[in-house]
């Protein structure tokens, strides 16, 4: 879904299988983390803070696409 320097953000669908907080997963080659949606603290994983800095800058686009993949299942934000 998104992708700066050698960072990925997904945002996967859920279907019925509705066992998580809504989150996203950061990639990187040898690492990854799951960050919170109503947070965006990190869920699982490291994941250094000017990275963290970045996925938090691009949050609505990237609720909006949880909310796209999981329509039953909304995030929002909590502040």
């Amino acid at each position: 879904m998104l992708q700066f320097g050698r960072y990925s953000v997904y945002i996967q669908s859920e279907g019925t299988d509705r066992h998580h907080l809504p989150h996203c997963h950061v990639r990187w080659k040898g690492g990854s983390a799951s960050v919170s949606l109503a947070t965006f603290t990190v869920l699982a994983g490291t994941l250094p803070q000017a990275v963290l800095d970045e996925v938090r800058q691009h949050r609505m686009a990237i609720i909006a696409e949880w909310n796209r993949l999981n329509p039953y299942r909304p995030a929002q934000e909590d502040r």
